[in-house]
Formats: C-alpha cells, structure tokens, sequence
C-alpha cells in the first residue's frame, strides 16, 4: 500500500534535554516506534531524513508562512537527526534562533522549552509503504499493538517536516514524559487514564463500524 499525503503526528520532548543554553540547543525525540492516538506505527528504521535535512528548518506549528499576524519564519534549524533503531526513537538537535537574529518569538519559545512550560516537536512525514498493523506484535519499547480498525505500519516513510508546537498525540511518548516529571504513584494514574481512554475509543470504533 502506497500513499503520499503529508500527515503530521505531535510528540512531547521525551527526555528533552538542554545542550547548550548560550546557544538555545535542545535535543528533542521526534519519533517513537509506539502505536499512537492516530492508531499508527512509525518504524524507525524506515524513516528516511535525507531530504528534510536539506532544508533542516523547523517552524512553529507547521505554519510557513504569514498567518495572523505571525510572520511565518522558522524558530531554528535542526543541527542532527539521529535514528536509534534498537530504542525505537529518532532524536533531533535544534538550534534556536533568538536575540542575535532579532527573533523575540524564537527566543520566548526557546525560554519556554528550557523552562518545561512547552515540551511538543512535531514529525510532518510522507507515507512511502505501509501496511494493516497487526494486533500482538511487540514494540521496542515494550508496548504491544492494539486492533484498532484502519490502523497502518508505515514501513517506510519521508521525513519533510520539523516543528515546535503545543498538544501532542504521541501516546507513548505522554507516558515516558510523565513517569519523568510525576511521581510514580501519580504517573501510573496518568497512565492508567490514558490506556482506558484508549481502550473506550477502541471499543468506539468497532460498535460504529
């Protein structure tokens, strides 16, 4: 199965972690091999990064041009992308543009990053090959894919875009966030809610279908 519709899935920054903050370096997790709210699964080893990193900008929201008021120009650029197959993560480093390229907005979010106020990158990726995802298989992370009606392995896919942005859809991703800020009582709470929210949304689909 081929199709080649830009689509975008949202991450929280796991384990997202300052390298520099004279010069606003991050690295951030742009993909996880997990099974996410869009029901899907990325695999890592598939996932090509040479045409992104051509033009290694990455941008708020998605948005590239003026909208609202925003003028559309690039928070920063990616300095590396790294895929680590055996983990199931592709890792980007981003430089932050701010006070030396008079971008106030780059810099605030940049400051919003460090502070752990703002945690999302984005991954927008073409779909090359796919195919039905099969319920049972075992993810790197442990994780092991559902039924959900619709839902794809994506074999191989393009990366195409990089972005900072607010709401995630990584549910993987949430979870190791949260056992990384949350106590452990507290974040295993968290993640029960989650996986029932899963499974009720599940169960929706199939009475519909």
């Amino acid at each position: 199965m081929s199709e080649r519709a830009l689509l975008r899935r949202q991450l929280p920054g796991i384990d997202a972690r300052i390298v520099s903050d004279t010069d606003r370096v991050v690295d951030f997790v742009i993909q996880t091999e997990n099974q996410a709210r869009d029901s899907h699964v990325i695999r890592t080893a598939g996932l090509r990064t040479l045409d992104f990193q051509k033009n290694p900008v990455i941008s708020w929201s998605h948005i590239y041009r003026p909208t609202n008021g925003y003028p559309g120009l690039p928070l920063g650029r990616a300095l590396a992308v790294r895929k680590f197959v055996d983990e199931g993560v592709t890792r980007m480093r981003v430089q932050f543009a701010g006070e030396a390229q008079k971008w106030d907005f780059a810099e605030r979010v940049y400051l919003l990053v460090r502070d752990h106020f703002l945690n999302m990158s984005s991954l927008g990726w073409e779909t090359i090959l796919s195919a039905p995802l099969k319920p049972g298989m075992r993810l790197p992370s442990g994780e092991v894919t559902r039924a959900i009606p619709g839902a794809l392995d994506m074999v191989e896919t393009n990366m195409l875009e990089g972005a900072i942005v607010l709401i995630g859809s990584d549910k993987g991703a949430l979870v190791e966030r949260a056992r990384s800020v949350m106590a452990p009582e507290i974040a295993e709470q968290f993640v029960a809610e989650i996986e029932r929210g899963e499974t009720e949304f599940a169960n929706q689909l199939r009475m519909a279908d």
